[in-house]
């Protein structure tokens, strides 16, 4: 798989582009990156852009302002689907692979501007995640100083339910007035981004007339102080309201006496009223329970180290509960433990090939962490350092018989186990000097 990176500049302009399949890519503000950002809030080595079997993924590199994946900071390595919008310090990263599915003809809902700049505007729904904000790169795009560059994500979840989640705004987000971090959308329901009021529509509820919930009284007096509604209709719906209020207060009284009182089990049958109440109350927790039995099984399977049966796992809480944070977290971080797992069987088989470089190579690579075999490839990279003064004599006899060509060649396989070490530059370049005229 391809994919194409953009680099934004903090004044909108395209700094650089890049294509690539695979590979490794430095972010920084040191000139040894492979992706230079030069900016005082972008560490020297920030971030790094890697991809592993035709999937791309972005880790932060301890850096001291973060790394922001579509509007939220990261903190574990993290797999960018389809497109992506990636801040590093005043630079946004646009990420898109070639194989990023192009919007479909179907329209899961719409989301319907109420006023502001966005009054009467449309904005159909056809992909799987949609970003709102007052960033170009969002489905819903809301010029309006209260709304945030990048301020709410909505996702069409598995199941067809949409969801709309707030991405830390200054301003927050709202459904039908109450401010949420999650929230599952219904047809009709009204959202709140910063200051400016939009509906949801869902195109299925069009042909049936909409089930709306009830309007509120902040509601009412919303709508009467936009001038809806004359005197007569005014007097009209006090006295509606008047009746239903005395109605249904004269029911509650009578309901007793018309209807009879709510009937008692007989003693016989108490019994069988609280076992049903406890089947009941069993079957209705049966999805959470099945929830929590395959996490016990996932996360075994994580402790195990059984990578393949741990991602079947996981995918299908997820597929039972779409909102699970921990299948989610899950689903990024076992694909690549399960790559580190690779690595490091192919580091172990360097090392017994006496291949000490290419092992150091690969060691150097475990970067998270949260992986599991982090500690390993550390613990087995100090191993193979300790045998750098070794390999360091055996290339000073050599020298000093004036066999440069055998001494460069181990000299160089020291460096691999240690770039850092500058001696070791210092006597590569003294053999190269005087390879020539030295040695024979």
């Amino acid at each position: 798989m391809k994919f194409t990176l953009s680099i934004e500049d903090k004044h909108g302009g395209i700094a650089d582009e890049y294509s690539f399949d695979e590979g490794e890519f430095l972010v920084g503000r040191s000139h040894s990156a492979d992706i230079i950002l030069p900016s005082d809030n972008v560490s020297r080595r920030h971030a790094r852009l890697y991809t592993i079997d035709g999937h791309c993924y972005i880790e932060d590199l301890g850096s001291a302002n973060g790394v922001f994946l579509n509007g939220r900071r990261i903190h574990e390595v993290m797999e960018i689907e389809g497109t992506a919008q990636i801040r590093v310090g005043d630079y946004y990263l646009h990420v898109r692979s070639d194989e990023t599915p192009q919007p479909e003809d179907k329209v899961h809902c719409r989301i319907r501007g109420l006023d502001h700049a966005v009054a009467d505007q449309v904005f159909p729904i056809k992909r799987t995640v949609n970003l709102v904000g007052r960033g170009k790169d969002c489905t819903v795009t809301i010029i309006d100083p209260s709304v945030s560059r990048i301020h709410a994500k909505l996702t069409v979840e598995r199941s067809g339910a949409i969801t709309l989640e707030d991405l830390k705004s200054s301003n927050g987000s709202f459904v039908n007035d109450e401010k949420i971090e999650v929230a599952t959308l219904n047809h009709l329901d009204r959202l709140r981004i910063g200051n400016v009021e939009l509906v949801v529509e869902f195109p299925d509820a069009d042909e049936q007339p909409a089930a709306r919930a009830p309007i509120s009284e902040s509601e009412m007096g919303r709508a009467w102080s936009r001038g809806g509604g004359g005197p007569g209709q005014k007097m009209m719906i006090g006295i509606v309201a008047g009746v239903v209020v005395v109605g249904t207060l004269l029911l509650v009284l009578l309901s007793d006496g018309l209807f009879g009182g709510p009937e008692t089990p007989e003693p016989g049958e108490q019994e069988d009223v609280k076992a049903s109440a406890k089947v009941e109350e069993a079957t209705a927790d049966g999805p959470t329970k099945d929830v929590a039995i395959l996490e016990a099984r996932g996360k075994a399977q994580i402790t195990g180290r059984n990578w393949d049966e741990a991602l079947v796992t996981w995918q299908k809480i997820l597929e039972l509960d779409p909102l699970n944070t921990d299948a989610r977290k899950a689903l990024n971080q076992v694909p690549l433990w399960k790559a580190d797992d690779e690595r490091l069987k192919q580091a172990r088989a360097a090392t017994k090939d006496k291949k000490y470089g290419e092992a150091a190579r690969l060691l150097r690579k475990f970067t998270d962490l949260t992986s599991p075999y982090f500690n390993d490839a550390k613990q087995e990279l100090a191993r193979l350092i300790e045998a750098k003064p070794k390999l360091v004599m055996q290339a000073e006899a050599l020298f000093k018989s004036r066999d440069c060509k055998g001494a460069l060649k181990i000299y160089l396989q020291a460096r691999e186990l240690d770039p850092d070490d500058e001696s070791l530059t210092a006597r590569i370049k003294l053999v190269k000097k005087k390879e020539k005229s030295k040695c024979r």
